[in-house]
């Protein structure tokens, strides 16, 4: 939901109907996250236009079609002291979402465009978010740097689950996890590659298409591949 400030701004705020979806899912937010969350959804409206965050159909109701979305992972994984890496981050759906709900974890939000990045950095200091770095990078050259580190790796915008967890694996550790959001359509189109093993999990929509998250585990290591 959103309305306009005094300057003809829009306001992002909860609706009542994502609240209750939020709810239904298991997920339960203190204000003081909810208001953060807010803080950082008017963040992107006010850069969003000019850096291409999100679609400007998107652009009234970021936190009931972007926030929303990313929170939905919430369940899915252990979060506690981890160490996230986040994939073509973006506008930081899903890193900056999730690092505000779980300060114990660690975020590494990872982009290759260099303006998005200075939002990123902008808006997690703004944020107060000690928990989350924003690097200007591309995954493969990450990897080199940094080796198999990450417990948990997330993707949203997937174009392709091979290519995804192709970018994922070097980075991973043995034991970690992958998460991409995905359509239905996407997960039934697009098998669970050889090396990997998956579960769908279907979340809820505040729109009319079917989504879900894919969790994947790696049945061999780097070395064995």
């Amino acid at each position: 939901m959103s309305d306009s400030d005094a300057n003809g701004a829009i306001v992002q705020r909860w609706s009542r109907n994502t609240l209750d979806a939020l709810r239904a899912g298991g997920i339960r937010l203190s204000a003081e996250t909810l208001s953060q969350l807010e803080q950082y959804a008017n963040h992107v409206e006010l850069r969003g236009k000019s850096l291409n965050l999100v679609s400007a159909s998107d652009v009234t109701r970021i936190l009931d079609r972007h926030v929303f979305d990313s929170l939905t992972a919430l369940p899915l994984v252990v979060w506690e002291d981890c160490d996230v890496v986040d994939i073509g981050s973006g506008a930081g759906f899903p890193g900056i979402p999730l690092a505000i709900t779980q300060p114990s974890a660690r975020f590494l939000l990872v982009e290759r465009t260099r303006k998005r990045v200075a939002f990123l950095m902008q808006a997690t200091r703004e944020l107060g978010l000690s928990n989350t770095i924003a690097v200007w990078a591309d995954a493969e050259t990450l990897a080199l740097k940094r080796g198999a580190f990450a417990d948990t790796v997330t993707i949203r915008a997937v174009t392709s689950t091979n290519e995804a967890l192709a970018l994922a694996a070097p980075l991973l550790k043995p034991t970690g996890v992958v998460i991409l959001w995905q359509t239905a359509d996407q997960y039934e189109r697009e098998p669970t590659p050889t090396g990997w093993t998956a579960k769908w999990q279907a979340v809820l929509s505040l729109d009319s298409i079917e989504r879900g998250i894919r969790v994947c585990h790696r049945t061999v290591s780097n070395s064995a591949e």
